[in-house]
């Protein structure tokens, strides 16, 4: 059996994720400057309606998809360009660069009264079941049992 602090090391693996080389996403960068650029020069009132957490969501999803970048550089990238640009959009804990620590419950908590709500959710939810599935420590735990040992119940 695992014990109830292997579980909360796995939720927290996974809600703050693992850096990957640099931990920061130069296509992240250029998109999120690609979308300053466009509502600066671009007179298009789609440009000024563009509502960051959608625009941010899209290039997750974009650069995710494919296994070659992780959510967390992402993150990382996107929080290193609202400091710069005195963006206020939360993404972890910790407000300047040295103390920042990317966080998916801070970032899904954008989403609350949205259309995407739920789906942020059941997402995170998948993933922590996935990560479970596959963790040698968690084989033999019923999977009913393994949410409520992490504190979320499922």
């Amino acid at each position: 059996s695992c014990s109830v602090e292997a579980y909360r090391t796995l939720f927290r693996q996974l809600a703050n994720g693992v850096t990957w080389a640099s931990g920061l996403s130069g296509s992240t960068s250029v998109d999120l400057q690609a979308w300053k650029w466009g509502r600066k020069y671009m007179n298009d009132q789609a440009y000024q309606e563009m509502d960051m957490k959608y625009v941010l969501l899209g290039i997750a999803m974009f650069l995710v998809y494919d296994g070659g970048h992780s959510l967390f550089e992402v993150f990382w990238s996107a929080h290193h360009f609202f400091h710069e640009n005195h963006i206020h959009f939360p993404l972890g804990r910790g407000s300047s660069m040295e103390n920042f620590l990317p966080d998916f419950i801070v970032f899904s908590q954008n989403y609350i009264n949205t259309p995407l709500e739920q789906n942020i959710e059941e997402a995170f939810e998948n993933a922590i079941r996935t990560m479970m599935r596959f963790s040698i420590d968690l084989k033999g735990v019923e999977p009913r049992n393994q949410m409520k040992l992490i504190g979320r119940e499922s």
